[in-house]
């Protein structure tokens, strides 16, 4: 009797070990000007399971000719600009970048005041891949995401560097 009492006291302590981390909201960056808008552009872990495609390569982001960084895996790039409209671009050639794929671009308009999230999405083209393929096939985008949205993807990515 004494060890069904002491398992009711301890796994109910042991449970609540495993229920995972909690998070918080993001906390984004907002225009130092009134004038200005804030660009968020993210990189997140793909839905595929196992390796991760294009794990280990990465492009260099521009917005208009200024080069904003290289998007890593899991990482996410945070850049202020004056608003206006511009052509977002990641791209494999520079120098710096790991990037074997075709150039992704966007035109976008950031707003006054506006702090706008762009996402890189990298899935396996599952659909368009066969044992006989020489290689993988990937499916990538470049996409606006709301800001609701954003703020549970981009907390599992770090600044990139």
């Amino acid at each position: 009797m004494k060890k069904i009492l002491a398992l009711c006291f301890v796994l109910p302590l042991l449970l609540a070990g495993c229920s995972g981390p909690s998070y918080e909201d993001f906390d984004f960056v907002q225009p130092s000007s009134p004038n200005n808008a804030v660009l968020y552009v993210y990189r997140p872990k793909s839905s595929n399971r196992g390796v991760q495609p294009l794990g280990n390569s990465y492009p260099e982001v521009f917005l208009g000719e200024q080069s904003i960084g290289l998007l890593k895996y899991k990482t996410h790039l945070v850049y202020e600009a004056p608003a206006g409209r511009y052509e977002l671009k990641a791209t494999g050639l520079t120098n710096d970048a790991a990037w074997k794929q075709h150039d992704i671009v966007q035109n976008i308009t950031l707003k006054p005041g506006e702090t706008r999230f762009m996402k890189l999405t990298i899935e396996y083209a599952m659909k368009e891949m066969s044992i006989l393929d020489a290689g993988a096939k990937y499916q990538i985008f470049l996409t606006p995401v709301d800001a609701s949205s954003a703020n549970y993807e981009i907390r599992d990515t770090s600044p990139a560097k």
